[in-house]
């Protein structure tokens, strides 16, 4: 109720309802799937690679500082 503006503007009929705004942010999507998460990353995951959204793909690199890590589990468990 205290965005009746928004709901009346983009016609949002009950809760929850998941809009996606794309390029026309006066026009969004309506998501329609499932709201688990995994159903909503993968149907993010489709729409901005339908529309253009990803610009590159980048891998994650993790250095672990592995003296620390055995110390800390070593220290919790004398």
């Amino acid at each position: 109720m205290a965005n009746r503006d928004l709901t009346k503007k983009y016609e949002i009929k009950r809760s929850p309802t998941v809009k996606v705004f794309g390029k026309d942010k006066e026009a969004p999507e309506d998501f329609t799937g499932q709201r688990k998460a995994a159903d909503l990353v993968s149907y993010c995951d489709g729409f901005c690679e339908d529309n253009d959204f990803v610009e590159e793909e980048v891998k994650a690199k993790f250095d672990y500082n592995i003296d620390s890590i055995v110390g800390t589990i070593s220290g919790a468990h004398k």
